[in-house]
């Protein structure tokens, strides 16, 4: 880059994507050296810009939930962007409309209520890239000229003009001249789909910028790219919305070739990275509502998310002063409720990995928890009084007992004289005469019966003397 202040001679030269086209040329770097870029972030925590308090955007930024809406993208430049400007608006707007009339000729197509999410993100995702391509003009031969075209305008301006020496933009300037890269077409992109979201367009969700630098198989470079990401928290797919790279992809269920390319393009390692950096910034803004549900039922419960490593991350529910009854309910809750918990987890704790289990992220999975933990718990009540009744049951009374002792194997052997006594008392001639058709189990039953009739006489006359 050229002339930029004392301390920001950052000409080099640089690989970047457009359609995947690659070319060299004088490019701004994407980052500022570190000492620059705290200096630069340390004036936004404590001044104002323009009259307005600008955030600087990061990936754990969630555009949906977040209640800002003046964002700063430093770079080598500091990019200022609006996400409620006119323009914007304007997009939503066009997004909604064509929502609605595809709705309706589905419903009179197919009725019910079709669900629609892909062709909203591939329009949202046509309008982003199509802001940069005039009517009539051939796509690939602008996209072969855009980065550069960006680098010659942004070395136009004045660091004078701007904050600490570094220059400053509107991306409102930038749409006007059709100048957007990725990083720029991704944050339009993303904010859009976050206010289709709030729109209930698109169904509850999170909306992240992501960029990285991308890695093939043979492990190389060619260069930096950026995009957005949302998440829908109502299944927990993740999906790619680039429009530079005019792709939209739902990661959560992509075929086979539709990864095979996804990888080729981006690199596997890239695209296993974002999904994972997504699970972990997704996860630690859910946890609260996870951690809340549980300990609506259980008060000795907490979550604890495990630092971000590609392939291992997990979240911890560590049970406080919970009995094994509680541990195996809740486990088996989460197995209703098609949570994958790892089986060989630490006694106190049940271990949730992330990579292959996104319904953890969908808003009602705790929900369905919550119902299937009360439901066991009270299934295991029910059993332990069962099995306490069965219990008292089978018990012998002591006078039994006593009389056991008397005549071992009398009940094998021979009709107790106190079942013949109480089979007379009684006049049911029927208990003799069966005796040898009773289970070894009657048998006991009957002479407890009896000995009880011998001790205390019939019920009728306790309950009189009573």
């Amino acid at each position: 880059m050229t002339a930029q202040g004392p301390n920001l001679a950052l000409v080099r030269t640089e690989k970047h994507c457009g359609h995947f086209v690659r070319v060299n040329h004088l490019q701004p770097a994407y980052f500022l050296p570190d000492e620059i870029q705290k200096t630069v972030l340390k004036y936004f925590e404590d001044n104002e810009y323009a009259g307005a308090t600008w955030i600087p955007v990061a990936l754990n930024i969630d555009f949906v939930s977040h209640a800002n809406t003046h964002w700063v993208d430093i770079n080598s430049c500091c990019e200022f962007f609006n996400s409620q400007s006119e323009i914007i608006t304007r997009l939503t707007d066009e997004v909604v409309r064509f929502h609605a009339a595809l709705y309706q000729k589905r419903q009179q197509e197919c009725g019910g209520f079709p669900k629609l999410d892909k062709e909203v993100l591939n329009e949202v995702c046509t309008l982003t890239d199509k802001l940069t391509i005039p009517d009539g003009m051939d796509r690939d031969v602008i996209e072969a000229g855009l980065d550069a075209a960006l680098a010659a305008e942004l070395n136009k301006l004045d660091p004078n003009a701007g904050i600490k020496n570094i220059c400053c933009i509107q991306y409102d300037e930038l749409i006007a001249k059709r100048l957007l890269v990725c990083r720029q077409k991704g944050m339009i992109a993303a904010s859009i789909i976050a206010n289709l979201v709030h729109k209930q367009i698109l169904p509850e969700g999170t909306v992240r910028r992501y960029r990285s630098d991308l890695l093939l198989d043979n492990d190389t470079s060619p260069g930096a790219h950026a995009w957005a990401v949302y998440r829908d928290l109502t299944t927990g797919d993740i999906w790619i919305i680039d429009p530079r790279g005019q792709c939209v992809q739902n990661l959560s269920f992509p075929f086979p070739r539709d990864r095979a390319a996804l990888n080729k393009i981006y690199g596997k390692r890239v695209i296993d990275n974002m999904i994972n950096r997504m699970d972990h910034e997704d996860l630690m803004q859910v946890q609260p509502i996870i951690k809340q549900k549980l300990t609506s039922i259980l008060s000795g419960i907490n979550c604890v998310v495990e630092p971000s490593e590609v392939g291992e991350q997990k979240m911890w529910i560590s049970l406080i002063n919970l009995d094994p009854l509680q541990k195996t309910a809740l486990e088996t809750a989460l197995r209703q409720a098609n949570v994958v918990i790892q089986p060989d987890g630490p006694i106190d704790h049940i271990v949730i990995k992330m990579q292959g289990n996104s319904i953890i992220f969908n808003s009602q999975t705790f929900d369905s928890v919550v119902s299937n933990y009360q439901g066991e718990i009270e299934k295991a009540r029910i059993a332990e009084q069962n099995r306490l009744m069965q219990a008292q049951l089978v018990q012998p009374q002591p006078l039994l007992l006593l009389k056991r002792k008397k005549r071992p194997g009398a009940l094998q052997t021979r009709i107790p004289e106190e079942v013949i006594d109480y089979s007379a008392s009684v006049g049911d001639r029927s208990i003799v005469e069966n005796w040898h058709r009773l289970s070894g189990y009657q048998k006991e039953q009957m002479l407890t019966v009896a000995l009880d009739y011998q001790e205390n006489g019939p019920p009728r006359k306790r309950n009189s003397a009573g």
